[in-house]
């Protein structure tokens, strides 16, 4: 590895198809990331957020800025760990907004909002028995979305 102003980046692609210069670590280059050196028409850089990419934003700040999360679940019985854990350890669980593409068999597994939501019951003292109960008191279930595959 070579000592580079902005560090350096390992290119796992094959040597034998995309030859020496195309593999393994290479110095990092921030101009050639986004098109080219400042003042390059056309130049746009993924880290460096201006006001046009705002859309009436601030640049800094989490005023209007929402964490939208996809979570693809086949079967998974993790789904509703999954769940809680970024709704109870977000800073702002307020802002997140979740869309589950669930496939589960009705017979086997354990649904994964109704897994979130009991989870969050047993926090909050609420008899999982109870499941009218459990999912009318849900925290954030209103920003999940459920789609059944």
């Amino acid at each position: 590895m070579t000592d580079s102003q902005y560090g350096t980046i390992f290119l796992g692609k094959d040597e034998k198809t995309y030859g020496k210069e195309g593999t393994g670590w290479v110095d990092f280059d921030p101009d050639f990331e986004c098109g080219g050196k400042e003042g390059t028409p056309g130049r746009q850089c993924a880290f460096e957020t201006t006001d046009e990419h705002t859309m009436g934003l601030g640049l800094t700040g989490v005023e209007g800025r929402n964490l939208h999360v996809n979570i693809a679940s086949f079967r998974d019985p993790l789904c509703p760990r999954t769940l809680y854990n970024m709704f109870t350890k977000a800073t702002r669980p307020h802002n997140i907004y979740v869309r589950v593409l669930q496939q589960n068999d009705p017979e086997v597994d354990i649904p994964c909002l109704r897994g979130y939501c009991e989870r969050m019951a047993e926090d909050n003292g609420i008899d999982i028995g109870n499941e009218e109960e459990v999912m009318k008191n849900c925290p954030y279930a209103d920003q999940i979305f459920i789609h059944h595959i």
